[in-house]
């Protein structure tokens, strides 16, 4: 039932990478398995109903991957590249695109989320405020980071390239969470500690439209 695999989930979290499951992750990771949407807090009418072993470990969605490799992905980039700041709720993770722009809704620019893509497997996905030229409020995102790419330069460091990204949701300024980088998070090259590149995101006008998120 959905009861015992949310448990299980949840549990697995809280050993491997030292936070649990939220019911906001929860709720979002049972519209994946179930492969459609509820309404939140997830219906206690649905929470007994019994889960095959085909949809939990077989049954493709549209990116070609099971619900246990997507969610396994997810877990593992997370223990492996992203436990500080998972652990200490700096990472939304499983959220939905819809909830994300809620939640973004009224943030000042430069604020930005964390979240597990949804198109890219083993990714961590930055949905973040940016205006237009007329003042309009949009959400943009940056094109995701994955596993590998999260190896060579952890999160700390690729965020720090953007300057525009100032707050992470809902207050906290960039610069006291993602410090200067570690060494153990510094790219090699040729044996060195590969310097720091700082980038400038485009703005709405230049027109760069990025689809994977």
């Amino acid at each position: 039932t959905w009861n015992n695999i949310s448990n299980m989930l949840t549990m697995l979290f809280k050993a491997e990478t030292g936070r649990a499951l939220s019911d906001e992750n929860l709720h979002f990771i049972a519209e994946k398995l179930f492969n459609q949407e509820f309404p939140y807090p997830f219906p206690e009418i649905f929470a007994n109903d019994p889960v095959t072993f085909n949809t939990f470990c077989h049954q493709r969605n549209d990116r070609q991957l099971t619900f246990w490799e997507w969610f396994y992905l997810c877990f593992k980039v997370t223990k492996d590249c992203l436990r500080e700041y998972w652990e200490d709720g700096f990472i939304e993770g499983f959220l939905s695109k819809k909830s994300l722009e809620k939640k973004l809704s009224s943030c000042k620019q430069g604020t930005f989320i964390l979240r597990f893509s949804d198109s890219m497997k083993s990714s961590i996905s930055v949905a973040f405020v940016t205006r237009s030229i007329d003042g309009k409020h949009l959400v943009n995102h940056l094109n995701p980071f994955g596993y590998e790419d999260l190896r060579k330069k952890g999160i700390s460091e690729r965020l720090n390239e953007f300057e525009e990204l100032k707050t992470l949701f809902p207050s906290f300024e960039k610069k006291t969470i993602f410090k200067a980088v570690q060494r153990d998070e510094r790219s090699i090259q040729n044996g060195y500690w590969a310097p720091i590149k700082s980038y400038r995101l485009p703005t709405y006008e230049e027109s760069v439209s990025v689809t994977n998120y």
